[in-house]
């Protein structure tokens, strides 16, 4: 049950659709909302809405949701969420989300970017009004929430990078494999339930 429990962390314990359970926390990670002091985190506590989760230096955590997308953040990050898995809002820094098919349309917000994913491992990360999204596997729809029309699909193995305020520009081709091997959002973590599907758009 033990090892069932790390390896399915959010579909184990993640119980209503509008919150989180902590799943992965390495070093400092506080928790704040607007009703309570900022506390510590620790595994297997409950995120609700609008709770800020911050990561200091050298700190990393994770998330999952009842719908199994998992949220992974980096060191030096701010994240809170609403409205379940439809509002993943990255405050600053940067974050890993894994969005299975079944995931409604996960959609992430940073600055003024978001992008929609369902079915999709992607990072995205964002520092005072500069993005960077990435694609690992699967498809995401990126745009400009109020400008009809700045939209672009964003496949495995591309990334969209720019000023949040301008214009989106063109995906460009990354490497998957060295992603892979590098990021800590990988190497820091245990492996991701889509990793072989990653695998296989790497190869491509």
């Amino acid at each position: 049950i033990a090892s069932l429990a790390m390896s399915f962390p959010s579909r184990l314990y993640a119980a209503s659709t509008n919150e989180a359970r902590v799943t992965r926390v390495k070093n400092h990670v506080q928790l704040a909302d607007s009703k309570n002091a900022a506390r510590r985190a620790s595994l297997n506590d409950i995120v609700h809405e609008e709770t800020v989760v911050r990561t200091g230096n050298g700190s990393r955590a994770e998330l999952g949701f009842s719908d199994e997308t998992v949220v992974r953040l980096a060191a030096h990050t701010a994240f809170d969420f609403d409205h379940g898995t439809r509002g993943l809002n990255l405050k600053e820094g940067a974050m890993l989300v894994q969005a299975p098919k079944e995931a409604n349309r996960a959609t992430i917000h940073g600055g003024s970017v978001a992008a929609e994913v369902a079915g999709t491992t992607a990072m995205i990360e964002y520092y005072a009004g500069v993005y960077k999204f990435l694609v690992l596997e699967g498809t995401a729809r990126l745009y400009r929430p109020g400008h009809l029309g700045d939209s672009v699909l964003v496949r495995a193995g591309q990334m969209v990078f720019g000023n949040s305020e301008a214009a989106l520009s063109d995906p460009v081709d990354v490497d998957i494999d060295r992603f892979m091997k590098t990021s800590r959002f990988i190497t820091d973590f245990p492996p991701l339930r889509s990793e072989k599907s990653i695998v296989a758009e790497s190869q491509k």
